[in-house]
């Protein structure tokens, strides 16, 4: 009985130290688990404090700048802007450019450069040699230019130049020789330009060129015809001009009728 009473007592003790451990190791787990919670609690406080004390300086910056700017003259930092650079800007009182007012070029004013006659004529040629309007141009220089035709119907001078402003043709009317015009009742109000040969030397003689011109009206034919022969240095006869042209209409003539037969 006396050792049942001991081994009893010795596991009971044995039992009570395990069990004060426990309660020891509890209470110290607690103490730990309270100890984080603060330090965490603690480490967010400080940082809100941080982050509130961050955003009100830029709460105060912010307010700063807005504040600022209000004060800010609105057309300040352009007027600066434009002052710095007003020798190269234009504004609402610089006069717009055109050709009559205010382009200027070399040779602008001289005599040579004017136009004495400006209209619409025919030119023969191209592949199927047929008859193709432009727009002529005689300058004091004596040189006739054909501009092409920008549009059939209602387009004005300036318009065929500005669309088309380099000639088909150039001729040089002192290098030439004026045919005479037609005659009166003849089917055709037409002339004949013929460019002479000129003799460059080697490989640059130039032949002979016939350019065929035709105007819509009579008178519009002898006004460019009288225009023309100021410029060119011989002209033939009328006479001579409608033998001429009689002698190649029948060879015209003459060569249909071998090709008919052939």
């Amino acid at each position: 009985m006396a050792d049942v009473q001991r081994s009893l007592e010795k596991q009971f003790a044995k039992e009570n130290r395990y069990q004060q451990a426990l309660v020891s190791y509890q209470q110290s787990l607690a103490a730990f688990e309270t100890s984080a919670v603060q330090s965490i609690a603690s480490t967010v406080n400080n940082y809100n404090e941080l982050r509130l004390k961050d955003i009100e300086a830029q709460m105060a910056l912010l307010r700063h700048v807005h504040t600022t700017a209000e004060r800010q003259d609105r057309d300040a930092e352009f007027a600066h802007f434009y002052e710095q650079h007003a020798a190269h800007l234009p504004n609402a009182d610089t006069p717009l450019r055109s050709m009559t007012a205010t382009a200027a070029y070399p040779c602008l004013d001289d005599p040579w450069t004017s136009t004495v006659r400006m209209g619409r004529l025919e030119r023969k040629g191209g592949l199927l040699n047929t008859w193709r309007e432009c727009r002529a141009v005689l300058s004091a220089a004596g040189y006739l230019y054909c501009f092409p035709i920008s549009s059939g119907i209602g387009a004005d001078e300036q318009t065929d130049l500005a669309q088309n402003p380099s000639p088909d043709v150039s001729i040089y009317l002192a290098h030439c020789t004026l045919g005479a015009h037609s005659v009166e009742g003849a089917a055709e109000n037409s002339f004949e330009i013929t460019e002479r040969a000129v003799d460059g030397g080697g490989l640059f003689r130039k032949s002979h060129h016939r350019y065929q011109i035709r105007a819509a009206t009579r008178d519009d034919m002898l006004a460019w015809w009288q225009a023309l022969s100021k410029h060119a240095p011989t002209s033939l006869k009328e006479e001579e001009a409608a033998a001429e042209k009689e002698e190649e209409k029948k060879e015209e003539e003459k060569k249909e009728e071998e090709a008919a037969a052939q």
